[in-house]
């Protein structure tokens, strides 16, 4: 592993256990405090909504003020984040307490895509940074967590959530830290690229000139929101589900855990997996799987079932999330780098969304099985969008900068 690689990983880490501390257990948190399933779904729906704008806006904002780095925009998001969750250690009252936690779901979708932006943009410029092996890294970080939290949880309530969140915020903010130098040493190593244009002031908020350029990108995202508005049904309301096959706080835990750690070597061998297949091909395979495993769930009688099907987030989730960078950053141009990592995000964030909004009125209504026969469903739609919109891929962008011998 290299001292880049290593570098970037501590970011995904630190970022991806603070997500396994706080919105994995974003039901438990906010039916303890006595909202309806309905209601979270319509506060956890507006929040994804209004991050689904911000992705737009805040990658227009980066992008038309180079003054202003990723990585400085990085530190200032962990510091907000810091104090949101220092202060949901002092029990504010209750509206407070929802609107705070709000904040600190609505950071946590913003920023993937942004810490994405950050190692895609440097491997472009040809540092040796291995983006599968950072973000099987931070599925590593949200695993352990997730267990760690779902024991704390069931032992002394959910106040120790935002412990270890203000923790994992400082050694988030720290890691950045710690990149920036790394990548300052780096392009002292590395011969800066051939000046290009300066890149044209672009209007902030929805970018059409940037969709009629990528046309066919486009149409994939439409595909990444159908089938991402089925995922989530499942990440956003793995709690409820979990209660509905017989589980708890710590069975949550092992079961985000389980599909955590299937996670890892996909994301570890990735670039190995070039070797035997294209990117686009991978993208095609991990969408069956997706719907796949959200069929074994609507079909699992016990917790144990639902255990073992979350093994297909290796095939499923892990290939089509780590597929979906590359593709973007091979598809997408240099210039282009952080406004098509944000769109991902962004469609991503809007089927997200939709699941929030539709999920917990389907649970409050129909039941939990209702919840994953429509996912199911809607995945399948969403798969044959992305089967018909990816492009032939002969080369990835990075890939030509690992150790792939």
């Amino acid at each position: 592993m290299t001292k880049a690689t290593f570098s970037y990983s501590l970011i995904q880490a630190s970022f991806w256990a603070i997500y396994g501390t706080v919105y994995c257990y974003s039901g438990a948190y906010l039916l303890s405090v006595g909202l309806t399933n309905t209601y979270i779904g319509i506060f956890m729906g507006s929040t994804v909504g209004l991050c689904s704008l911000g992705q737009i806006f805040f990658s227009a904002l980066l992008n038309n003020n180079p003054q202003l780095p990723l990585t400085r925009f990085l530190q200032i998001m962990s510091g907000i984040m810091l104090l949101g969750s220092v202060a949901l250690l002092f029990r504010p009252p209750r509206v407070v307490s929802v609107l705070l936690f709000l904040l600190l779901c609505f950071l946590l979708q913003l920023l993937p895509s942004f810490i994405n932006s950050v190692g895609m943009a440097e491997i472009q410029q040809e540092v040796p940074i291995n983006f599968g092996i950072g973000r099987g890294i931070g599925s590593f970080g949200y695993a352990v967590i997730s267990i760690l939290t779902g024991r704390l949880l069931t032992a002394f309530g959910n106040r120790v959530m935002f412990i270890v969140a203000s923790l994992l915020s400082i050694l988030f903010f720290l890691s950045v830290v710690q990149f920036t130098s790394v990548m300052r040493s780096c392009h002292e190593r590395i011969p800066a690229p051939q000046a290009a244009e300066a890149p044209m002031k672009r209007k902030i908020g929805l970018e059409s000139s940037f969709l009629r350029k990528y046309k066919r990108y486009a149409v994939f995202l439409i595909g990444v929101a159908v089938i991402m508005t089925g995922h989530t049904f499942m990440s956003n309301f793995l709690y409820q589900i979990i209660r509905f096959k017989g589980g708890n706080e710590t069975s949550t835990g092992i079961a985000a855990a389980i599909a955590a750690f299937s996670e890892i070597p996909i994301m570890f061998g990735f670039v190995y997996m070039l070797r035997a297949a294209r990117c686009d091909n991978y993208l095609r395979v991990s969408c069956v799987f997706l719907a796949f495993k959200l069929l074994l769930v609507f079909l699992a009688s016990s917790i144990h079932m639902v255990y073992f099907a979350q093994i297909c987030q290796m095939p499923g989730y892990a290939l089509f999330t780590v597929c979906a960078v590359y593709y973007t950053g091979t598809v997408i141009a240099h210039e282009d780098v952080v406004s098509g990592q944000a769109y991902l995000n962004a469609a991503s964030i809007l089927g997200a969304f939709l699941s929030l909004i539709l999920g917990g009125a389907i649970i409050d209504r129909f039941g939990v099985q209702a919840l994953l026969l429509a996912g199911v469903t809607v995945m399948s739609a969403g798969a044959a969008v992305i089967f018909c919109a990816v492009q032939r891929i002969n080369k990835t962008v990075g890939t030509e900068f690992q150790s792939v011998k």
